[in-house]
């Protein structure tokens, strides 16, 4: 099932716990942190440790779990998960 098959079943609500847990998923793997559920959401990706290079490869991995081609950029465009 696809992300957007998935989104489009739930609430606003579920939607945006969903896409956090995807973004807070993919920058623990960037990362190499062992807890997903330990990083603060409302930190900043550069708080969290991420830099161009790492930005680089959470806008990656994003771009594979979404469908989507997301700027080189969006870990700035939108500092927090």
């Amino acid at each position: 099932e696809g992300l957007a098959a998935r989104l489009a079943g739930q609430t606003a609500e579920q939607q945006l716990h969903t896409l956090t847990t995807m973004v807070a998923n993919a920058a623990a793997i960037v990362l190499a942190h062992p807890d997903p559920a330990a990083l603060d959401a409302d930190r900043p990706f550069k708080d969290l440790g991420i830099d161009s290079l790492t930005a680089l490869e959470l806008r990656n991995t994003l771009s594979r779990e979404t469908g989507l081609k997301l700027p080189a950029t969006l870990i700035f465009d939108h500092p927090t998960p």
